[in-house]
């Protein structure tokens, strides 16, 4: 699971702000897992905001029904909210409609920040015990631990990706069968055109 959120963190189009407009946030609820928190030192390096959401201020602060932009330009920078569907260290689960509330732009802190919202939903603990329909709650990226669902081989998860959230990743690490050309002696290099690879 580790290893998903750090693939993601190191991946995702992270944007600093500037004179053009707005920056990324990296926002996460406060009871998450410790590599969720960590994400913050990539971020940081990137000039990246970030912001640590305390879990009743989601629905508190939640935005009225949508309104007219009154001709403001749109933002497009990328976001990344992170939540556990069940914490790993006090056991609660979270509501998963918290997916499209914050894709959508209408919980806290999607509700402040313009651009596209992505999801990491951090299902790891939560799939050992409990279903999850990813078509009713479409997560961008949702890491799973194998260990904690089967109980063993420690160490070993996934990373699920919507396709729409792949294609905005940028691979830049290659190996195995996720070339599709490469040249060895120049700095040439073709991904294969999906993320699976």
């Amino acid at each position: 699971c580790t290893a998903a959120l750090k693939l993601v963190a190191d991946t995702f189009p992270w944007k600093a702000a500037s004179n053009e407009g707005p920056g990324s946030q990296f926002c996460y609820l406060t009871d998450n897992h410790t590599s969720v928190v960590g994400i913050r030192g990539v971020t940081a390096l990137q000039g990246v905001g970030r912001v640590s959401v305390l879990p009743h201020e989601v629905e508190t602060r939640a935005k009225k029904p949508p309104t007219q932009t009154n001709g403001e330009e749109e933002c497009s920078a990328p976001h990344l909210f992170c939540y556990p569907a069940q914490s790993n260290f006090s056991g609660r689960k979270y509501p998963l409609r918290y997916v499209k509330g914050i894709q959508s732009q209408q919980l806290y802190p999607a509700c402040e920040h313009r651009g596209r919202w992505f999801v990491l939903l951090d299902a790891a603990c939560f799939v050992g015990c409990s279903p999850l329909d990813l078509s009713q709650y479409p997560a961008d990226f949702v890491p799973i631990s194998f260990y904690k669902m089967f109980g063993f081989p420690t160490g070993l998860g996934a990373l699920l990706v919507k396709n729409e959230a792949a294609e905005i990743l940028r691979k830049t690490y290659f190996g195995g069968g996720t070339a599709a050309a490469y040249l060895v002696a120049e700095n040439y290099f073709v991904p294969k055109p999906n993320v699976v690879s």
